[in-house]
């Protein structure tokens, strides 16, 4: 970039046609990562979606253990503000462990 007489440095951006470097800016897409959090999938939503995936899991595998982490997962869920899927999460998490402790005496 060439220099006017008396102009500073830093006071005018780069233009980037006057590179000589050949780089994929043509056929890049143009995105930022702020774009890409912006979607409205938090962590609190994948905590209240992983406890619903692991509560229901646990009615056919290891309840007592998937059920105990599906409602620690929940009730991250809930502490967040995501009521509707950690309430659903902590439910069936609730069942689940209900029927493991109702039927585990008798096997």
């Amino acid at each position: 970039m060439k220099q006017q007489p008396g102009e500073k440095e830093s006071s005018k951006k780069p233009d980037v046609h006057e590179f000589e470097e050949e780089t994929a800016a043509e056929i890049t897409p143009d995105f930022a990562w702020e774009d890409i959090r912006d979607i409205g999938f938090s962590v609190s939503d994948f905590a209240g979606y992983a406890a619903l995936l692991i509560g229901v899991l646990s009615f056919f595998f290891m309840p007592g253990l998937m059920g105990l982490i599906a409602v620690v997962l929940s009730a991250v869920a809930l502490g967040q503000g995501k009521y509707m899927v950690g309430g659903w999460a902590m439910a069936v998490a609730l069942h689940s462990l209900g029927w493991w402790f109702l039927f585990v005496p008798f096997m």
